[in-house]
C-alpha cells in the first residue's frame, strides 16, 4: 500500500516537471522571452541615455513592458506555432523604437532640435524595417498569422504614437490624432457590429497607403521642415488613411447586403 502510493506521488512529480520542461522547451515562448530580455535591454540602456526626462524614461519603458505583457500572453495562449523566428524579433525591435518614440511624445522638449532629429531618426529607421520582417519570414518560410497580426499592430501603434508625437511637438493640430485613431475606431466598429468584423480581401491600396503615411508623418517631425509643410504632409496623410478605411467600410457594407 504504502509502495503504491510512493509509486503515484513520483509519477505525478515526474508528470509535473515533464509538463513544465515542456512548456520550457517550446520554441515560441522562449524565443520570445530571449527577444524581449535582449530588446528591452537595448531600450533600457537607449532610454536612459537619450530621454532627456525621468516622465519620458519611465513612458518609454512602461509603453514597452505593457507591449511584452501582451506579446507574452498571446504567446501563453499558443496564438503561434512553431519558433518566435527572426522576422516577429526584428517586429519587436520596432515596437520597441515605438516604445522610445512614446518617450518623447509623453514629454516632448519642444525647443531641443537635436533632440528632435534623434526622435526623427528612430521614427524613420522603424519606418524602414517595416517591410523588412515580412521579406525575413517570406525567405525563411516562417509567415505565420501571428506574424502578420503582430505586424499590423506594430503598424497602428506606430501611426498613433507619431501623430502624438507630431501633435505635442507643435507640428499638427489636435487633429492629427485622428489619423493614429483610425485603426482602432474600425476595431471598435468590429466589436459592436458583425459585418465589420468579416476578412478583407488583399488590397496593394492599403499596403501602399499605410508605407506613405508612414513617410509623410517621419517626415513631418523633422525639425528643419517649416511647421506648416509638416501640416500638409500630415492632412494628406489623414486624407489618404481615412479615403482607404471608408473603401474598406463600403466594401464590408456591400458584403453584408450581398448575404442579406
Amino acid at each position: 500500500m504504502h509502495n503504491s502510493r510512493s509509486k503515484k506521488s513520483t509519477m505525478s512529480a515526474r508528470e509535473h516537471f515533464g509538463s513544465v520542461s515542456l512548456a520550457a522547451d517550446r520554441p515560441d515562448l522562449r524565443g520570445g522571452a530571449l527577444a524581449l530580455a535582449g530588446i528591452g535591454s537595448v531600450l533600457l540602456v537607449a532610454a536612459l541615455a537619450g530621454l532627456p526626462s525621468t516622465f519620458g524614461k519611465t513612458a518609454a519603458l512602461g509603453a514597452y513592458a505593457v507591449i511584452g505583457g501582451i506579446l507574452l500572453a498571446a504567446l501563453l495562449a499558443r496564438r503561434l506555432r512553431g519558433p518566435f523566428g527572426s522576422a516577429n524579433a526584428i517586429t519587436l525591435g520596432r515596437a520597441a523604437m515605438i516604445a522610445m518614440l512614446g518617450g518623447f511624445a509623453a514629454d516632448p522638449p519642444v525647443a531641443d532640435a537635436m533632440v528632435w532629429w534623434v526622435a526623427a531618426g528612430i521614427a524613420l529607421t522603424a519606418w524602414l524595417l517595416d517591410g523588412l520582417d515580412g521579406f525575413v519570414a517570406r525567405r525563411r518560410g516562417l509567415c505565420t498569422a501571428f506574424g502578420a497580426r503582430f505586424d499590423m499592430e506594430v503598424d497602428a501603434a506606430f501611426a498613433l504614437v507619431l501623430t502624438a508625437m507630431l501633435w505635442r511637438a507643435d507640428r499638427a493640430g489636435l487633429w492629427i490624432l485622428a489619423l493614429g485613431l483610425l485603426r482602432y475606431a474600425f476595431v471598435l466598429a468590429g466589436l459592436l457590429y458583425a459585418p465589420m468584423r468579416r476578412p478583407l480581401p488583399p488590397r496593394q491600396r492599403r499596403r501602399l497607403i499605410c508605407a506613405l503615411q508612414g513617410a509623410a508623418l517621419c517626415l513631418a517631425i523633422v525639425p528643419a521642415l517649416p511647421p506648416a509643410v509638416a501640416a500638409v504632409l500630415c492632412a494628406a496623410a489623414l486624407t489618404a488613411t481615412a479615403v482607404s478605411f471608408a473603401l474598406d467600410t463600403m466594401f464590408l457594407m456591400r458584403s453584408r447586403d450581398a448575404v442579406e
